[in-house]
């Protein structure tokens, strides 16, 4: 791999890692928003490498939510706001667009919609549960 895919792989994980560094959400709602990053950065970068990383990225932060709130996701974010984000030379703002996608309102619904955490009968390990959710 070259040194810019390189260089572009370690920005991408420690712009995912910060990405929602905020107490307020639970592990589910975290890991939620570092697929949405991942899936964002894996399809606004072109480069076989990084479109890979990116997805084997996003498996590793699926949770126990719902997989139909994942495909929701997946389908707004190839036209989440892909205008919004273009720098005076006229090129994409890609990182700066997942950042902002994964910290949207939008996200954040999608969540609410099919939050894990609001029934514990759902979940097979009450102690996970507990320590996924409180």
């Amino acid at each position: 791999m070259g040194t810019q895919k390189q260089v572009l792989c370690i920005l991408m994980t420690l712009f995912i890692n910060g990405c929602t560094s905020s107490s307020v959400f639970t592990k589910e709602e975290k890991d939620f928003r570092k697929y949405a990053a991942s899936i964002c950065m894996g399809s606004s970068f072109k480069i076989p490498e990084v479109e890979r990383d990116a997805n084997i990225s996003a498996n590793g932060y699926m949770g126990n939510i719902s997989l139909d709130s994942y495909d929701e996701l997946r389908s707004l974010v190839s036209t989440w706001k892909r205008s919004e984000f273009m720098g005076k030379s006229g090129h994409q703002a890609n990182i700066m667009r997942c950042l902002e996608f994964s910290e949207s309102q939008e996200i954040k619904q999608i969540f609410d919609r099919y939050n894990p955490c609001l029934d514990s009968s759902n979940w097979l390990d009450q102690q996970e549960f507990k320590a996924q959710c409180n």
